[in-house]
């Protein structure tokens, strides 16, 4: 596998990586949205619950600092993936830029261009390959 294909793969990885730690977050807060709620409603219960609280606030601000570092190393790899489709040919950085940023399957790129799932296979393996090419493996 060259270059250019690691490179893409590794920005997918961190991309799906990255995904799956928003979600977790989002879940995170929400629950310390009800919590804050709950507790604000019910102050007999905070005073024995605020170190439960105060961990769960802190692994929050933990996680989502960890979750800001992993989002500028993923800004990193895009700007490095942009910057190398970009200096393809127009056919195959449409392909590339449909199915790497925008995320889009062969099958849905083949239906917006109106061509075959395999065509969008081949180019999108011919881009890879003159990447490669390129860029050195």
């Amino acid at each position: 596998m060259g270059y250019a294909s690691e490179l893409l793969k590794e920005f997918n990885s961190r991309l799906s990586i990255l995904e799956a730690r928003v979600t977790g977050l989002e879940r995170t807060l929400a629950t310390l949205d009800g919590l804050q709620t709950v507790f604000s409603n019910d102050t007999a219960h905070v005073r024995g619950d605020n170190d439960k609280i105060a961990r769960l606030i802190t692994a929050y601000a933990d996680a989502k600092e960890q979750a800001l570092i992993e989002v500028d190393n993923l800004n990193a790899a895009y700007k490095d993936v942009v910057k190398i489709i970009d200096r393809l040919p127009n056919r195959y950085r449409a392909v590339l830029y449909q199915r790497y940023i925008a995320g889009l399957s062969q099958t849905e790129i083949a239906k917006k261009k109106g061509i075959t799932r395999q065509a969008v296979a081949a180019t999108e393996a011919e881009a890879i390959a003159l990447l490669d090419i390129r860029y050195g493996s």
